[in-house]
């Protein structure tokens, strides 16, 4: 059977995971370059592609790409795009969107929440705004493959729609259709009914285990709205996660004494006993 959501007590203390991302990526960011595009192997092999020497470039990115960079893995799948090996440009898209999303995955330790607290406005709108770019990227990419006429096609384009939504929402927090971080409302919102998702058949013969994480949306109307897949499983079983995750029944977040809508991650572990 499947594992419950760990230790899920309340969406708070989900959505509040995700505040403590932002921290994560801050730090990890002042560790490493700002792009793999400063490395200097991956420098040249986007300036081959832009010179529309495509051939070059491919060599040149394939060595880049072995250092795991999206930068590299994006660009190698444009230049194959270019020269026609479409099947070749998926697989250099599909490693691009897992590093760039991998970005987006909250893998962090707890006592960074206090610290994103005590954050000021001004800095919280910067880590948002890092944030948003995170996404944006993560868009271009979901972008191209889907241009390449992917299986499940109808996946991708949600997909790409849910990372436009938050690219859009997180660095436009005044809009008219706000979009607050956990962290930033007056009451958090509190879970009424969860469900949990089953095994596929085809699963269950496979033995799959792991885990789905999911970006979404808690809506002001008491909806699950924009699920982002942010780590999946095959066979089946993220598309019983996604199902799960839009039955969940919760009351929304206030600020200011209206109902908001704010960001979460969702995690479902699928485990074989």
């Amino acid at each position: 059977m499947v594992n419950p959501l760990a230790s899920l007590r309340s969406l708070y203390v989900i959505a509040l995971l995700v505040c403590v991302c932002l921290l994560s990526s801050s730090t990890r960011a002042q560790q490493q370059p700002a792009s793999d595009a400063l490395l200097p192997e991956t420098a040249r092999g986007v300036e081959l592609y832009r010179q529309g020497k495509f051939a070059e470039a491919v060599e040149a990115l394939k060595k880049a790409s072995e250092s795991g960079g999206a930068e590299a893995w994006h660009f190698l799948g444009l230049a194959y795009k270019q020269q026609g090996k479409r099947k070749e440009a998926r697989g250099a898209f599909e490693q691009a969107i897992l590093v760039r999303m991998g970005k987006l995955s909250p893998h962090v330790p707890a006592e960074t929440l206090k610290a994103y607290g005590e954050l000021n406005q001004e800095e919280r709108a910067r880590r948002l705004a890092r944030l948003a770019a995170s996404y944006k990227e993560a868009a271009e990419t979901v972008a191209e493959f889907v241009s390449l006429n992917p299986e499940e096609a109808d996946f991708w384009q949600a997909q790409l729609s849910s990372l436009h939504y938050y690219a859009t929402h997180l660095a436009s927090p005044t809009s008219t259709t706000p979009l607050y971080a956990p962290a930033d409302v007056t009451t958090p919102a509190q879970i009424l009914r969860r469900e949990y998702p089953l095994y596929t058949e085809r699963a269950r013969h496979k033995q799959r285990r792991g885990t789905v994480a999911l970006r979404v949306t808690l809506g002001s109307d008491g909806t699950v709205q924009h699920i982002l897949v942010l780590k999946w499983l095959p066979d089946g079983l993220t598309g019983k996660a996604v199902d799960a995750a839009r039955a969940t029944k919760f009351t929304p977040a206030v600020k200011d004494g209206r109902p908001v809508s704010v960001w979460a991650t969702l995690e479902y572990n699928f485990n074989i006993y």
